[in-house]
């Protein structure tokens, strides 16, 4: 179980937080300063951080400054929450990403995944194979029966995302949050264009991998994949 520390003022925020990414599962440790999250951890070892700065442009800096004084917390990735008109606190170079409020529990949860696969945290996984398909994560290589895809670097993230989460739909907003990024400026188009350039990589008889579930999104199929 990865073990989150969050540190925030607000308490309805610390309830909404605690209960949704405790129902994920994630172990959470909810608290108001750096020092009690450090504190709450006892020797475990912290898997991310979530600083709530919203409304607070001031103290936000010097709060990213106490936890990363605290051990158990310094080599944590770490997630900020910002308001409106706080993007100047991105340029400080421990924030590893961030959300904006107010926080929508799902999308959170989303953004806090692709942080800790991007950072290495949570269980590492050097590839995936289904059938007659290898995604193979370290090499950022995909073959079929063998034979290597031309994938762009899109094409792969979004492959590589699919095939982790199997049988799990994502609408296209989560899918654009989870691999282009929240300050991407296109719209959800992307996300239908993307698919269809990897259903025709994959072929006819391989691309029902990928599900279409009408007016929600796309799921990975495993089980309907053509070996």
């Amino acid at each position: 179980m990865d073990r989150i520390a969050i540190v925030t003022q607000d308490d309805g925020l610390r309830k909404l937080l605690k209960q949704s990414l405790g129902k994920a599962g994630f172990g959470v440790v909810v608290t108001t300063t750096a020092e009690l999250a450090a504190d709450g951890y006892r020797g475990d070892r912290c898997a991310a951080l979530i600083v709530d700065a919203a409304g607070a442009n001031s103290a936000a800096a010097e709060l990213v400054r106490r936890v990363r004084k605290e051990p158990k917390l310094q080599e944590a990735p770490l997630l900020m929450i910002i308001g409106s008109g706080q993007g100047a606190l991105l340029e400080q170079g421990d924030i590893d990403d961030f959300v904006t409020a107010p926080v929508n529990p799902e999308a959170l949860e989303a953004r806090l995944r692709f942080l800790l696969r991007r950072v290495g945290g949570g269980t590492p996984q050097e590839r995936v194979i289904l059938g007659a398909l290898t995604v193979d994560f370290a090499k950022y290589e995909v073959t079929l029966h063998h034979e290597p895809l031309d994938l762009t670097y899109k094409e792969f993230e979004l492959l590589k995302f699919l095939v982790t989460h199997p049988d799990r739909v994502y609408s296209r907003e989560q899918l654009l949050n989870q691999v282009w990024g929240y300050d991407y400026l296109g719209g959800t188009r992307t996300v239908d264009v993307h698919i269809r350039r990897l259903r025709a990589k994959l072929g006819p008889r391989h691309s029902s991998l990928i599900d279409t579930i009408r007016n929600v999104g796309y799921k990975c199929t495993p089980q309907g994949f053509s070996r």
